[in-house]
């Protein structure tokens, strides 16, 4: 089945012909949860996280525009948008399953085309991206060995705190107050300006998500990115590129991958059902020098059975 562009141009993690989604942020000792970040114009603000995600293919603002008789404008809504004022919002069927997400503490902030930029300081800045400008993302761009190794998102569901917890893969399930699973945080994952990754961790804390980065051998900037593996639409769960070719290489290492993902997968046994193919998918996904996906929709248009797919990799 052919891929959907939904989430980000995800890449738009999220989903550019098919991306979806994640998240990072800082952790300050004394979380101002309600902190509100002064707005400010882009001009003000460092604009280099952008440039820097620009350069590596993680934020593309002519991906959010079109062209109509000469004239320049705006694509159709996505499910999901960033601004500076709301953070990131994935639009869900109703007010009470859209999510917003947004970094922890009080940060000069700006709006962009499909971004929203947060200047921590000279040392490391947050951009939010949504499915028109990249992947249903949270980026960490962090510019020296001064920088904070913690950072956070504050999560919240229809306006109330979202309940998060780690997956023994590593993701991050984040239902509502009342303990619906609601999105999946793909597993944390962070490189430097080599591409060489690093080693980096996530832990929980009601709902503020915090990304943990150990800039041991790095050389800067490094950017960090959680990102969001599901919309009002579609869902979709997006594999490195290490772990596609573990998938490629066996049924056995496709089954190994996909254990994480099965609390937020809506059938059981789904690893087993999904083996045969889905190896057959990652040979040609690595082939291609892309990443394995699972795919399913939320019914309409798209079929609730999961299938897989051939995403561009995110890692």
């Amino acid at each position: 089945m052919e891929e959907l562009m939904i989430l980000t141009k995800t890449r738009n993690r999220r989903l550019s012909k098919s991306r979806l989604l994640p998240l990072s942020g800082v952790l300050v000792a004394a979380l101002m949860l309600g902190a509100s970040a002064g707005t400010v114009s882009a001009a003000e603000l460092n604009t280099d996280p952008l440039a820097q995600l620009s350069k590596i293919g993680l934020y593309n603002p002519a991906g959010a525009t079109s062209e109509v008789q000469g004239k320049v404008a705006l694509k159709p809504q996505s499910p999901s948008a960033a601004t500076a004022n709301i953070g990131l919002k994935v639009i869900g069927p109703d007010a009470q399953s859209s999510l917003t997400m947004k970094p922890v503490g009080d940060f000069k902030s700006a709006s962009s085309i499909g971004a929203a930029v947060y200047q921590g300081s000279a040392d490391f800045s947050y951009v939010l991206t949504d499915g028109t400008s990249g992947a249903t993302a949270g980026y960490s761009v962090i510019h020296s060995q001064n920088a904070p190794t913690t950072y956070s998102y504050e999560i919240n569901i229809g306006g109330r705190p979202a309940v998060l917890a780690l997956t023994p893969g590593g993701s991050i399930l984040v239902s509502d107050h009342a303990g619906k699973a609601n999105n999946l945080i793909a597993p944390a994952w962070a490189r430097d300006a080599t591409g060489k990754p690093l080693k980096t961790s996530y832990s929980v804390s009601k709902n503020v998500l915090t990304q943990t980065i150990d800039f041991s051998g790095a050389q800067f900037p490094v950017i960090a990115d959680p990102r969001f593996q599901k919309d009002w639409l579609n869902n979709t769960i997006e594999f490195t590129r290490t772990e596609t070719s573990t998938a490629a290489d066996s049924a056995g290492g496709f089954a190994l991958i996909c254990g994480s993902a099965v609390g937020f997968l809506p059938l059981a046994g789904v690893c087993g059902v999904l083996a045969g193919a889905s190896v057959v998918v990652a040979n040609e996904a690595r082939n291609q020098g892309k990443c394995l996906g699972i795919r399913w929709g939320n019914g309409i248009p798209l079929p609730a059975y999961p299938y897989p797919v051939i995403v561009d990799c995110y890692a």
